[in-house]
């Protein structure tokens, strides 16, 4: 052999000790606008549900501005229902929709050892040498098995307007319009407090001509009351689902916006990507002391909100997509194809790169000792390099070609290293420190109410006594909210039921429905 081919040998050896040896590195609009400055939107997130010609439509929307009030047009094209969603809707729409995370076992070294032995092979020839490696092969196998085993107020009347409907909906104060002009409906919002842009008018000009009507809404301030903006739910006639993106358009930046769909099939979106998709899957709860799992075969339905948009659908589909100024000159036309399943599993991406890896090694390493075998058989003569040098060549470019195709049609990688990013371990220590302060504070005579309740959770979490920690995958304190890993308080008989929420948005309820997991007694109201 000459020296060129050894020099090219050593150096693959080298390279592929060095990858054994490293081994995987585990671990384990619509409109919007404020009453003065204007906001910007950098972020929408929007469900649609559409079933027998009517479309809901909820909207939660990220607003930066240094306004307090935020104030926000919608024009739809038939007049709506408007109801509140609670604000733990749209962190459940996300967690529903994450993927199975599939864990991958890297077998790096042991393969990589298995190519430098078909090097070897090829370098030496003969049975001899193939025996001999035999028998050093059947050694490391069974070292290294038992390794393996482990493994603010309205304005007043303007001609041309029409206020169909005015009420309080939740945290906002709904005025829902019809106009014949668009000079009289922005001279009715300037009035009342919005903040319209000029560049509006023939935007809502078009709208007016077209038989659309237009919801106007302001955060309600309750006095004594902290506000907090939630979504906005819209149930409205429509044949085909839309979603309203021409006064979007007029903030001149783009926009991200995250479209969940629940219909007959598959959403589709000119300029959007479907993310995940699947059939939605009902009555699926996980009770408690078991850890909710997603579903490869579709979509939990997992959040009472959730589920009372979504009505009878049958799939849902997580669509992702950015839109220019000139993308939004256009409001959103959905379809329906046929019901497909993807986006419902993934792997991290250390996972997916050790998986790529491992799949091209073995292959590269079979086809060396293989080729090393048959030219044995042969007696194909080590003083002939060429074809020992072809059949190397073609076993590390065979090997590498199947790692970049495991990688190309594999599971999509993600940035994560958990299978799922909420916990709920942090509810299993309330039950000594909270029972115990309330008896206490029963005897010393204080009013035990729900405040009272809302303010001992709170003040426990932020103790630090009984977070569970994870050193590699801290979580952030829970908050009272229905969605993953948070909680919420209810009043029920006889108490203040504390109920979890679950990784999916499921609320855990031991005690029966509604009465969560844990009940702090209220003692009775005193006699009149």
């Amino acid at each position: 052999m000459d020296a060129a081919l050894r020099t090219v040998l050593r150096s693959l050896m080298a390279v592929l000790v060095v990858i054994g040896c490293a081994g995987p590195a585990f671990g384990d609009g619509c409109a919007f606008f404020v009453a003065k400055p204007m906001a910007e939107m950098p972020g929408q997130q929007a469900l649609i549900a559409h079933e027998n010609g009517i479309e809901t439509l909820a909207i939660e929307t990220r607003l930066v501005g240094e306004g307090a009030d935020c104030a926000w047009v919608v024009p739809l094209p038939a007049r709506p229902e408007v109801s509140p969603a609670s604000t733990g809707v749209f962190p459940s729409l996300r967690a529903m929709c994450l993927p199975v995370i599939e864990r991958h076992q890297s077998f790096a070294a042991p393969l990589a050892v298995l190519v430098i032995i078909g090097l070897v092979l090829m370098v030496t020839g003969g049975w001899r040498g193939i025996a001999l490696v035999g028998f050093l092969l059947l050694l490391l196998l069974i070292t290294l098995m038992p390794a393996l085993g482990r493994a603010r107020g309205a304005g007043g009347p303007v001609a041309g307007v029409s206020v169909v409907d005015r009420k309080v909906v939740g945290a906002f104060e709904v005025v829902t319009l019809d106009a014949s002009a668009g000079d009289s409906l922005l001279a009715w919002l300037n009035e009342s407090g919005f903040n319209v842009p000029e560049q509006a008018r023939p935007v809502v000009e078009a709208y007016i001509q077209e038989g659309w009507c237009f919801v106007a809404s302001k955060l309600y301030h309750e006095p004594g009351k902290e506000t907090t903006p939630h979504p906005l739910v819209f149930r409205f006639r429509a044949e085909k689902p839309v979603y309203p993106m021409r006064l979007t358009g007029l903030q001149g930046g783009p926009l991200d916006l995250e479209l969940y769909v629940f219909g007959p099939g598959t959403a589709k979106v000119k300029g959007m990507e479907v993310e995940t998709t699947g059939p939605v899957k009902r009555g699926e709860y996980v009770g408690v002391g078991r850890r909710p799992y997603p579903g490869r075969d579709g979509i939990v339905l997992s959040h009472a909100g959730i589920e009372a948009i979504a009505g009878d659908t049958a799939h849902l589909t997580k669509l992702v997509g950015t839109f220019s100024p000139k993308q939004m000159a256009e409001d959103i036309q959905l379809s329906f194809g046929p019901g497909e399943l993807s986006g419902r599993v993934a792997m991290s991406k250390d996972d997916a790169f050790w998986r790529s890896m491992d799949a091209g090694l073995l292959v590269a390493g079979c086809g060396l000792v293989l080729g090393a075998v048959v030219l044995a058989a042969r007696r194909v003569s080590v003083k002939a390099p060429g074809a020992r040098i072809a059949v190397m060549a073609g076993a590390l470019v065979v090997g590498g070609a199947t790692g970049l195709m495991m990688a190309a049609t594999g599971p999509r990688a993600v940035a994560v290293q958990r299978w799922r990013p909420y916990r709920v371990e942090w509810y299993w220590g309330f039950y000594g420190p909270l029972w115990e302060r309330s008896e206490a504070a029963k005897k010393a005579g204080e009013a035990v109410t729900i405040d009272w309740v809302r303010a001992e959770v709170k003040r426990i979490l932020e103790s630090g006594e009984i977070i569970y920690e994870d050193p590699e995958f801290p979580t952030p304190l829970p908050i009272e909210e229905d969605s993953p890993g948070n909680y919420t308080l209810r009043e029920v008989p006889g108490g203040v039921a504390l109920v979890p929420v679950n990784e999916l948005g499921q609320e855990m309820n031991e005690m029966g429905a509604g009465q969560g997991m844990m009940l702090i007694e209220l003692p009775p109201l005193p006699a009149r």
